[in-house]
């Protein structure tokens, strides 16, 4: 059994993604992955949602929100997640 990956984004990575999201300006792939990570931040220590809530309110796997997590996990890079 993997261990559940826990993120935390800086201020700028979060002000970044939500800018991803927001803008409109993006391959519809990317900005599923860069809202995953939102709903992924646990900047208090605690996820409010479930790997499959996410994956549900994304509209995308639970295995691509596994993927994203793992991702960050390898290179705490938002740009190279998304």
């Amino acid at each position: 059994m993997s261990r559940r990956v826990r993120v935390v984004l800086g201020d700028g990575d979060r002000r970044f993604l939500e800018s991803m999201v927001s803008s409109g300006e993006h391959k519809a792939r990317a900005i599923a992955r860069a809202r995953v990570l939102l709903m992924l931040d646990e900047p208090d220590g605690v996820s409010p949602l479930s790997r499959a809530e996410i994956a549900d309110r994304c509209g995308v796997s639970v295995e691509t929100v596994r993927r994203v997590a793992g991702q960050w996990r390898d290179t705490h890079d938002v740009r190279a997640v998304t």
